[in-house]
């Protein structure tokens, strides 16, 4: 057994060691040169736009190539679609906010009254000339006509980031339509990431000298008397950002995404310092994308939202405008009504666009906001020129901040963030991001072993997928997942986890494929005594998905009180005709979990079937009616399902017939006494007979294919109909792209609430632990009880804990007990295969 140190233990660096503090020195470094020797300080300005120039040469591959990992990533290209529509509305409504922000605060205090300065007067000098003439000449809608570039190498070349994401996004998708003809391309992405990202981190490494440079040269240029001279209007300017990124950002962080922006603020320290030394975000760029995925962003979002962020979202750029511009107006006694100031944030609104994170960039909006308003001559910015450059840093950190919140919310609201692990990586619990050639390296492709080792020895990141089923009546599966995930991430702060939530055809069905790239719809229905139910069904395209269990589940039995002889699945069929009336061409039933045990007769009827008495009238609900069936027709049914693919996604292969069928094997858990079983049995082998006697050759054979006693014999209903039945495991696992999550994993975690002999029929657990297997992955299971000997166990699984062996208590119905051992169990797997430095490797 090799010994290596617990990643989540491992000593930080030393203090000297952090990229924060060694940036930081050099800009308290630059001050103090620039104070003392202004003209050696000025003459450091190579060193700071040398540093900055090899960013910027780094940023456009790097946007380039993670919006198009991003998309690739995505499973349906809609989502690409929606995730950016709702960021583009996001960035709009922020910055209308901040602009607010801005003209409140200058309206409040009108810091310009009493300055009286004379336009004409005013002498503007070379610097400034450039950038007045620059934004004399930008018109508030190249912007938009400026997306387009003029050749597919410009953009790369000209530093345009706005032209890079529209490149990104249009070869994204088209690689995602050409489906396998992109996929080398898509692979060859994602390793040329690695090398830029690994390019970035020896640039990263002079990052102190960039900023000592920088800073040395502006304080040596500008001197500290400027921030004296208009001391009021900087203070103003820093007050309302912060007040900004606390009140405004921080609430929106607080509200909506449920963090602290405190936390991220400290989180972001490293790029705090370095855009506050180098007055550009841009540098921050990598940082902020590869910090925001270890948080538990999904990739492809933060590839999406932070990149195009850099160029919509621009908050401190648009405080400045509103309270600069309005500074100046009031500094050359130029008055301007509610209604032309409004008019003025109008046009704010588009020029911010034009001052993406470069140095300058918010000068010559500004210059852009009072060359097309009119009201102000652009001469006036001179009043503030001398102090714009210690203006950029702040405008840069509010920028930052305020894509860190746009990105956490979208991908909040987008259901693609990991909070718990974003709480615990905020709280200091989940270790520190590795630096991004590690995370690179880090990420696992086919086999690997979980434990590797840097040249130091220092353990790297650990990647654990946690994909249980529900603990069927205690937890559902995401509640597993969770409690799974705390008690791991406590004894294994630094390790990756990704969560999957599955199911293989009963409860959580819909919850599990809307998961992937369905979409929920609610549909009212009926249950299984016939009350009024209200479910959702899950969509995608002509797609649609029904679980069994929301419309006529044991779960939703009024009272709790079952009916094994009554319950009727007639409002399954209710569902099916709202999936035929959506256009559906393919319907997948997830069968589990039902109250009935009714031959699937209820819906079958509920489609247009004639199941009717001998004196002609149909027979009632439930499975005992089946014995009074004199008269069969399915022709209605067939007819109203005729074209669609039907898919019977089930977990088990059970007859419909006999000691193994639907009545003797599932009536008991469903309420039925022995008297129960051998009534239901008879009547369904009845309704077989009706069958055959009407004319239905295939009924006998059917009611023994495997299946067909699935769901209380909605299996055999879905096979008289040419359904098809499948894996309910392998369906759902394909779905949610298992196969990939297991690649890319070191170790897997599973379970079920029951590991028995059912559970080798290819149930979930045992499905993903054969998919592992191809993999090369080693796979541990939990579960709430284990009948099975280990000898059958070790045969898909490396180790398995029982719920049961840790308490003497009635955890199937005490959820928190359950909650409870499930963290421990977490722990003990983190301290066994984790801690311990066991290579896991399949076996």
């Amino acid at each position: 057994m090799t010994h290596t140190q617990d990643p989540g233990r491992a000593a930080r660096k030393p203090w000297y060691r952090q990229l924060y503090v060694q940036v930081l020195v050099a800009i308290v470094i630059g001050i103090v040169l620039g104070w003392r020797w202004p003209d050696l300080a000025t003459s450091m300005e190579p060193i700071g736009t040398t540093f900055i120039t090899a960013m910027k040469m780094l940023i456009g591959p790097i946007v380039f190539l993670t919006v198009i990992g991003g998309i690739a990533g995505v499973a349906d290209l809609k989502k690409v679609g929606l995730t950016g529509i709702k960021a583009l509305t996001y960035f709009q409504i922020g910055t209308i906010v901040a602009l607010l922000t801005g003209l409140v605060a200058i309206n409040i205090f009108r810091l310009g009254d009493g300055v009286h300065a004379d336009p004409s007067a005013l002498k503007t000098s070379e610097d400034a000339g450039q950038y007045i003439s620059q934004g004399e000449h930008q018109h508030w809608w190249e912007f938009l006509t400026g997306i387009v570039p003029n050749s597919f190498f410009s953009p790369f070349v000209e530093g345009d980031i706005l032209q890079v994401i529209f490149l990104a996004v249009i070869f994204g998708i088209a690689l995602k339509a050409v489906g396998k003809t992109g996929e080398p391309i898509i692979a060859g992405v994602h390793r040329l990431t690695g090398v830029v990202f690994k390019v970035l981190s020896y640039v990263m490494k002079v990052a102190p000298l960039g900023a000592f440079g920088a800073m040395s040269y502006a304080i040596g240029k500008f001197g500290l008397s400027t921030l004296t001279s208009l001391g009021s209007l900087i203070l103003l300017f820093y007050v309302t950002s912060i007040l900004f990124v606390v009140v405004v950002l921080g609430g929106v962080l607080a509200a909506y995404v449920r963090l602290n922006i405190f936390q991220l603020v400290r989180y972001f320290k490293e790029e705090f310092f370095l855009i506050l030394g180098t007055s550009t975000a841009e540098p921050a760029l990598p940082g902020l994308m590869r910090k925001l995925q270890f948080m538990g962003a999904e990739k492809s979002t933060v590839g999406l939202v932070v990149p195009t962020g850099y160029s919509f979202n621009l908050d401190g750029a648009a405080i400045y405008l509103s309270l600069a511009t309005l500074y100046i107006t009031q500094a050359t006694d130029t008055h301007l009504s509610v209604t032309q100031q409004l008019g003025l944030l109008a046009v704010m609104l588009l020029t911010s666009k034009g001052a993406a994170g470069v140095a300058g960039g918010g000068f010559i909006a500004l210059t852009a906001t009072l060359s097309t308003v009119g009201h102000v001559p652009a001469a006036g910015i001179m009043l503030i020129f001398g102090i714009d450059k210690f203006m950029s840093e702040c405008r840069a950190l509010v920028n930052f901040f305020g894509n860190a919140v746009a990105t956490l919310f979208v991908a909040k609201w987008e259901n693609g963030l990991d909070l718990a692990r974003a709480r615990a990586v905020l709280a200091g619990k989940a270790g520190e991001p590795p630096m991004a050639a590690e995370a690179e390296a880090a990420r696992p492709t086919g086999r690997r072993a979980s434990r590797r080792q840097n040249r130091r020895g220092d353990a790297l990141m650990v990647s654990v997928l946690i994909a249980p089923d529900k603990f069927k009546g205690t937890l559902s599966a995401d509640d597993v997942a969770c409690a799974l995930e705390r008690g791991l991430l406590e004894a294994a702060p630094h390790a990756q986890v990704n969560r999957l939530a599955l199911a293989d055809g009963g409860e959580g069905s819909v919850a599990a494929a809307c998961a992937g790239r369905f979409s929920p719809e609610k549909i009212t229905a009926t249950g299984p005594t016939g009350q009024p139910v209200t479910a959702s069904v899950a969509v995608h395209g002509r797609t649609v998905l029904i679980e069994a269990a929301a419309v006529c589940g044991l779960g939703i039995l009024p009272g709790g009180r079952k009916a094994p002889l009554t319950a009727t699945s007639r409002g399954l069929g209710r569902a099916v005709r709202y999936a035929l009336a959506s256009e559906a061409d393919t319907i997948v039933l997830a069968l589990g979990g039902v109250a009935t045990t009714d031959g699937g007769a209820g819906l079958l009827q509920s489609l247009g079937a004639v199941l009717a008495r001998e004196d002609g009238t149909p027979i009632g609900p439930g499975g005992q009616e089946l014995a009074d069936l004199y008269t069969v027709d399915l022709s209605g049914a067939r007819a109203a399902l005729a074209g669609v693919d039907l898919v019977l996604a089930t977990d088990v292969d059970n007859p419909l017939l006999g000691p193994t069928g639907t009545a003797a094997v599932y009536g008991p858990q469903k309420g039925a006494s022995a008297d129960d079983v051998r009534e239901l049995d008879a009547a369904l082998a009845g309704f077989v007979r009706r069958l055959e006697a009407a004319g239905v050759a295939e009924a006998g054979r059917l009611a023994e294919a495997p299946g067909a006693g699935a769901a209380g014999g909605l299996g055999y209903a879905g096979l008289l109909l040419g359904g098809r039945v499948c894996s309910g495991a392998d369906y759902f696992l394909t779905l949610l792209g298992a196969d990939e999550l297991l690649a890319a994993s070191d170790f897997v975690v599973t379970g079920e609430g029951s590991l028995d002999e059912q559970s080798l029929s290819g149930k979930l657990p045992v499905a993903l632990a054969r998919r592992a297997r191809r993999q090369g992955t080693a796979v541990h299971a939990v579960a709430g009880r284990c009948t099975l000997p280990a000898d059958r166990t070790a045969l898909h699984f490396r180790s398995v804990q029982a719920l049961t062996d840790l308490t003497d208590q009635d955890c199937a119905n005490d959820s928190a007990l359950s909650a409870r051992l499930l963290g421990q169990c977490g722990r003990t797997l983190a301290d066994n295969w984790i801690g311990q430095g066991e290579t896991e490797t399949g076996r």
